[in-house]
């Protein structure tokens, strides 16, 4: 349940980022159990799996509550989750095209999108989902 639920009140920053930070360590869990790919092929299909759990992981984000005054914020932290999906997605489709170059450049967009979205997560307090 989100922080603040049933009490008609918007959650603390603290109850927020306790929220976020919990969601943001289970998906952390996930993706470090992903492994890694040596070939293309291996790296198509390790993408589609971390893209499920970036749009997962995002959307889990976006069903919080967020304190009051930081809404703005908080949507800059989801949009830069998107961004960082998206550009996953780009990978995944150059991997299966064995296009190393296309793969190397959407996987450095999609790294560059998740510092960012760690960047704010910092910002609003969540110490956990600001790690790399």
């Amino acid at each position: 349940m989100a922080a603040g639920c049933g009490d008609g009140a918007d959650p603390t920053r603290a109850e927020w980022a306790h929220d976020a930070d919990a969601i943001c360590a289970e998906y952390e869990r996930r993706f470090d159990s992903l492994g890694t790919a040596e070939e293309l092929p291996e790296l198509a299909h390790l993408l589609d799996k971390a893209v499920a759990l970036l749009d997962q992981e995002r959307e889990e984000l976006g069903d919080l509550d967020g304190p009051d005054g930081d809404e703005a914020r908080i949507e800059q932290m989801l949009a830069s989750l998107e961004k960082a999906a998206a550009a996953a997605r780009r990978a995944r489709t150059a991997a299966r095209r064995s296009d190393e170059e296309a793969v190397s450049v959407a996987i450095g967009e999609s790294d560059s999108a998740a510092a960012q979205a760690q960047h704010i997560a910092r910002d609003l307090d969540a110490r956990t989902c600001a790690q790399p």
